[in-house]
């Protein structure tokens, strides 16, 4: 949980007239975040809508008062960074299967010719 607010005693403290001393919070679990107004006096709002409890989506972009706080779901990130490496190793794989011309063999290892030492 991050709560939001004016007072030092808030997770994300915000000093300004237009922030209630504990404006808001965010509760998150392993699958989603929430954001909860906290009976604020000056509200909430996300996509210009005021909001009272609202799930959050990577990007979205959540006004308090004068300020804009850009939300970024940390598990979306993870995910496209393993996306990523799952599409890198498949790429891979295909670029392997491409490659039939070299001189690896089956075991990996790269024929070599061997010269013979001067003494």
């Amino acid at each position: 949980k991050t709560v939001i607010g004016r007072t030092a005693d808030n997770d994300l403290q915000i000093q300004s007239r237009f922030i209630s001393r504990h404006h808001a919070q965010v509760v998150s679990d392993q699958t989603r975040s929430i954001l909860e107004d906290l009976n604020s006096t000056n509200g909430v709002f996300i996509r210009s809508q005021r909001v009272k409890h609202q799930e959050l989506v990577d990007g979205d972009v959540i006004q308090i008062g004068e300020h804009k706080l850009l939300y970024r779901d940390m598990r979306t990130a993870h995910r496209l960074a393993a996306d990523a490496d799952d599409d890198d190793d498949l790429d891979e794989l295909e670029d392997e299967d491409e490659d039939e011309d070299d001189d690896t063999d089956a075991d990996g290892f790269e024929e070599a010719e061997v010269g013979e030492r001067g003494r």
